[in-house]
């Protein structure tokens, strides 16, 4: 009876742990809750300019901007 006792406490404080254990990890991943699929009630004006501003991104892929500077420039 006592060894079961024992295990059963073990096995609550492990459970525990575990949750304790999740909870920081989940607050280190620091990810939304949910993604936003789309957006509606929005100008048409705001779109246009975060798709621009993807496609110069994705132009501007390989290169550094000029205020930034290198390892081999230090």
């Amino acid at each position: 009876v006592i060894v079961s006792l024992l295990c059963g406490i073990n096995l609550f404080m492990t459970g525990v742990v575990g949750l304790y254990v999740g909870s920081i990890h989940a607050e280190v991943k620091r990810r939304p809750l949910y993604v936003i699929e789309r957006l509606t009630g929005f100008n048409r004006s705001v779109r246009v300019a975060s798709g621009e501003r993807r496609a110069s991104f994705r132009k501007a892929e390989n290169r550094v901007p000029a205020d930034v500077r290198t390892l081999r420039q230090l």
